[in-house]
């Protein structure tokens, strides 16, 4: 007999009140939620445990940032699908990161349905 389990999304926000909103969001979705609030932090928690989606701010004080965060993600863990938010408009952050238009991507602030189309085109 298999035991089902969620699958788990890895939130990166360094906003307390805005991870909170995601992780109830991603919740709501049937995900078990793991946080982080920098992108080494993430880092630790994708070397300790298989994770289906990684949803990250793009801009994040601390050293790494949200897509360098995805680019390492794609490279070690290939499996695991890729969502990216900004509160910066889109043609602003592409002007500064060329690669954004690589990841799914949700403009902040987002609703359910904003993340369940985007989770769609997560690749």
């Amino acid at each position: 007999m298999s035991i089902e389990t969620s699958p788990i999304a890895l939130i990166v926000e360094d906003e307390p009140d805005l991870m909170d909103v995601a992780a109830s969001l991603f919740t709501s979705m049937g995900y078990d939620v793991l946080t982080a609030s920098s992108g080494r932090e993430a880092m630790d928690v994708l070397e300790q445990r298989d994770v289906d989606i990684l949803f990250t701010d793009v801009v994040m004080p601390n050293g790494m940032d949200g897509l360098e965060l995805a680019s390492y993600t794609r490279t070690h863990y290939p499996d695991t699908k890729i969502m990216l938010a900004s509160g910066y408009p889109l043609p602003a952050l592409k002007l500064e990161h060329a690669n954004l238009s690589d990841f799914a991507f949700v403009n902040k602030p987002y609703r359910l349905s904003d993340l369940a189309r985007a989770l769609r085109s997560a690749a």
